[in-house]
């Protein structure tokens, strides 16, 4: 389905239920920072939401950690803004942005109530489930999210994030889970006025 930078991502399916889902095959010496990557499985272990990409099972061999998700056929949310900026419309109607919206800020308002920061909201980080035009979206991507340190009153100070998308106060390096609400604000420009 995909190569990157750090490993491949496949469909696979389950042998007694039928049921298809994604393997994500991460080559470990690949990864500078395995921790980093452990911290991104451990939150999605954690995480059960219907806009959140649904970990399944993780499994590791020497050379490879594989990561077994949902599968999401639809793509990203960054081709169906390129669609609508390419079609007569130029953007998403308001009514359909706003279901988008809706359903993400209620996954971040989850995760930010667990004390979970994503750190890198972007068109790129939203799969839909389906190629249906009102399919369910999911959040994926959380290789930069992390628990909000709660003795520093949760203030974070690591730079982090795709540079059109991130806050401010992210590159002043004293910022809050409040990064994630810059981030969907950004979204949600580009979305109606694309």
């Amino acid at each position: 389905m995909g190569v990157g930078l750090y490993g491949t991502v496949r469909k696979c399916k389950h042998r007694e239920s039928g049921k298809w889902c994604a393997v994500k095959s991460i080559k470990k010496n690949k990864v500078s920072e395995l921790e980093t990557l452990k911290r991104e499985i451990t939150i999605l272990k954690q995480v059960k939401h219907d806009n959140i990409i649904t970990l399944i099972d993780v499994y590791e061999d020497e050379r490879y950690l594989h990561l077994i998700t949902e599968l999401c056929t639809g793509g990203e949310l960054f081709d169906r803004i390129i669609d609508k900026f390419e079609s007569d419309e130029g953007h998403f109607a308001e009514f359909e942005a706003a279901q988008l919206i809706r359903s993400v800020m209620d996954a971040i308002r989850y995760c930010h109530e667990m004390g979970i920061v994503h750190r890198d909201l972007k068109p790129e980080n939203f799969l839909f489930l389906t190629s249906a035009e009102d399919s369910p979206i999911k959040i994926i991507d959380f290789g930069l999210s992390r628990h909000e340190d709660l003795e520093k009153n949760g203030v974070m100070n690591t730079r982090v994030g795709t540079p059109y998308y991130v806050a401010p106060e992210v590159l002043r390096q004293k910022y809050t889970k409040a990064c994630d609400c810059w981030s969907l604000g950004v979204i949600t420009y580009i979305l109606l006025v694309s």
